[in-house]
């Protein structure tokens, strides 16, 4: 409850930093309380104990019992403060088992070079890649500059021209032809990791008022299915003119083979 004198004498004196109560780490309830604050009083963001719970050793992506990690409580409170800290915090430290508590079926194994979760391509409706991933970091609140580049988690982005852009849409939906593709590559981490990331991604995309579909093997993960829940494309018709309801990863049979999967990391 904002005690910052009491909260680091009680890790000092040997308090695990990443203890749940009712639904939350320490970390995701001190974002949650600093954000909430400044909702209900308007008073200024400020991190005193969130900085105070990473220097104890909090870890920076255990997520709260309801899946939320620290970086989406956060965002979703604009706590750009905060998000700025913990991004310092996740590029810093080493994605994997040690200081990464893992809570759902996917386990604390790292990434093989074959996994479904190393590689993922989000097509955006925005032309100018870099002005994406420009727009972009300043919504996760990433102080790093590598131009087209930029690292969320264990996940590292880069905007691109897609190559397959037609200059013009045969639907709205026909994301295969949206003008920019951020390639994602996760040489490290967890699949709950790469997730969570991926999500962070997604929806800061969307909050910016962008147009984006993730085609991957985990869209089942991911919100709104990556994106094609939200931008529906119509079913075609079959023979005999009925319409077909299926909403299946159409998507995946149009992509070249080796397309994501034969770059070089």
């Amino acid at each position: 409850m904002s005690d910052y004198e009491t909260l680091p004498a009680l890790l000092d004196s040997g308090a695990d930093p990443d203890e749940v109560c009712f639904g939350h780490t320490l970390l995701t309830h001190a974002i949650d309380l600093e954000g909430d604050g400044h909702l209900q009083t308007n008073y200024p963001l400020n991190t005193a104990s969130t900085a105070i719970l990473l220097a104890y050793g909090a870890d920076s992506r255990l997520p709260a019992i309801d899946g939320e990690t620290p970086l989406q409580i956060a965002a979703y409170y604009h706590h750009e403060p905060a998000q700025r800290l913990l991004q310092r915090f996740l590029t810093l430290t080493p994605a994997g088992p040690q200081g990464a508590r893992v809570t759902n079926d996917h386990g604390p194994s790292l990434l093989g070079p074959d996994s479904p979760y190393s590689d993922v391509s989000i097509y955006v409706d925005a032309v100018a890649a870099p002005r994406v991933v420009g727009r972009l970091r300043d919504a996760l609140g990433l102080i790093e500059d590598d131009g087209a580049e930029l690292t969320v988690g264990p996940v590292r982005v880069e905007g691109e021209p897609n190559d397959y852009a037609t200059g013009r849409h045969a639907h709205p939906s026909d994301f295969l032809q949206w003008p920019t593709v951020l390639e994602c590559e996760a040489p490290a981490g967890t699949p709950d990791e790469v997730v969570q990331a991926v999500t962070a991604v997604l929806e800061a995309l969307w909050r910016g008022g962008f147009k984006a579909v993730a085609a991957c093997d985990f869209e089942d993960e991911l919100p709104a299915r990556g994106g094609i829940d939200r931008y529906p494309r119509p079913a075609p018709a079959l023979d005999g003119g009925a319409v077909s309801s299926g909403t299946g990863t159409w998507w995946k049979n149009l992509i070249p083979p080796g397309k994501r999967k034969g770059r070089n990391l």
